[in-house]
């Protein structure tokens, strides 16, 4: 439990001064923002979240003020990552300036595929022919 209380203590000094708080729960947020609201899933990972981050700031940065290590980190669809987050880096990350939105990590999976009709392509070719398969013409 010290060890938590100690990690704590820590993301808490860093936040404060690199988001402009003066020390309480609402400061990073100001009265113009309020938190950013968190997306809930039906087929949520238990304590994972996907959170976006907005242009101007770096994913990097954010996990270091959180103090977390990412499962993913994203710069291409989107900005963010994906981490484990506990219920106080949950709620600090909502606080957090540049952070654009949250979302709980979810599996998902793909329903069967539909069945083909017709011949089935050569194995490895992916439908393609080459070039002595082609059709001719005439």
């Amino acid at each position: 439990m010290r060890v938590t209380a100690r990690r704590t203590a820590a993301v808490l000094l860093l936040t404060v001064p690199l988001t402009g708080g003066t020390g309480h729960a609402g400061a990073a947020t100001g009265p113009d923002r309020p938190p950013v609201t968190m997306t809930r899933s039906p087929a949520a990972v238990p304590g994972e979240y996907i959170v976006r981050v907005k242009p101007a700031f770096s994913p990097e940065t954010v996990l270091q003020q959180l103090g977390v290590r990412p499962l993913f980190t994203y710069g291409t669809a989107l900005r963010g990552f994906a981490a484990p987050l506990t219920p106080l880096q949950l709620r600090t990350a909502q606080d957090l300036p540049a952070v654009e939105a949250i979302e709980e990590n979810a599996r998902i999976s793909v329903g069967p595929l539909p069945h083909r009709t017709g011949p089935r392509s050569p194995s490895g070719t992916g439908g393609r022919r080459s070039p002595s398969e082609a059709p001719r013409p005439g």
